[in-house]
Parts: C-alpha cells; sequence; structure tokens
C-alpha cells in the first residue's frame, strides 16, 4: 500500500538497522507527495484571525499590514501561536530556525527604530532587513537593491 505497510532501515557504516514501520508521511519523491501535501496543510489559512497568508508549496508567508507596530505584533503573536498549535494537532513541527520576521514600510517609517519583536514557542523570532521568497529578496524598504545587487553578481 501506498500509505501504509511501509518499513524502513538505515545503514551506518556498513552495519543495518532493523527494520522499523513508517506511521507518517509519503514517500520522498513521490509523485502524489506535494498534492497530499497541499491537501493536508488546506486549512490552515483558517486558524488565521488578524493576518493573511501566502502559501506555496511548503514556503509560507504571514503577514499583517497596519500603521501601529505594537498591534501588529500582537496579532501577528496571537496568529502565530494559533498556527503553532495547529501544527502540533496536526503533527507537524515549526522550524523557528527557518521563520524570520521582517517589518516593511517607508525610509521615514523605517527611521523610527521601531522593531517587530515576536517570540515563538518563547524564543525570539530571528528579525531580519531581507527576505527571500520565491526567488524574490524583499527589503524592508521595499526597493529590490539586494535584489538587483545579487542578480548582478549572478550575471558577472
Amino acid at each position: 500500500n501506498y500509505l501504509t505497510g511501509r518499513t524502513q532501515r538505515v545503514s551506518i557504516e556498513g552495519i543495518l538497522s532493523n527494520f522499523g514501520e513508517i506511521t507518517a508521511g509519503v514517500p520522498q519523491g513521490s509523485i502524489l507527495g506535494p498534492l497530499l501535501f497541499v491537501v493536508y496543510i488546506n486549512d490552515l489559512p483558517s486558524v488565521l484571525s488578524n493576518s493573511e497568508i501566502l502559501m506555496y508549496a511548503d514556503d509560507t508567508v504571514i503577514f499583517r499590514e497596519g500603521t501601529e507596530v505594537y498591534k501588529i505584533k500582537q496579532e501577528l503573536s496571537d496568529d502565530l501561536e494559533n498556527v503553532n498549535l495547529w501544527f502540533k494537532d496536526n503533527m507537524l513541527h515549526m522550524h523557528n530556525d527557518k521563520t524570520k520576521s521582517v517589518l516593511f514600510g517607508t525610509v521615514k517609517r523605517l527611521s523610527m527604530n521601531d522593531e517587530l519583536r515576536i517570540d515563538l514557542q518563547g524564543k525570539p523570532i530571528k528579525n531580519v532587513t531581507s527576505y527571500k521568497y520565491l526567488g524574490v529578496y524583499l527589503d524592508r524598504g521595499l526597493s529590490f537593491i539586494e535584489h538587483i545587487n545579487r542578480l548582478k553578481m549572478k550575471v558577472l
């Protein structure tokens, strides 16, 4: 069967382990893997009360717009907690090391030195000045300077 009755074992320095049953997941590289993943996470957006979500394959961005940073922080924190609970309920794990936050705004607004400090599972999410999403580098001022510079480096 495609999803049940599967086993695996590992080899370390030529020594094979006993077979262990695989109780979750789909075979890596399988044709149905991406489709089943999308079906599995399809209801994730329903747990968000204050934020918007963009999902493409396994890349997910949760965002909130507004003018009051403290309010954005609180609402994103609430929604991230709901996402984290959804992950736990669905036997998934959020990778805190892959989770980042960035505050976008005008040069004038960003000069106020507001920071978006958000915690996830009691640990601060790393604040960055730019973020790569689907191959595009988005910087805080949305100037695309970093993206253009990286493209120029590839060409040269």
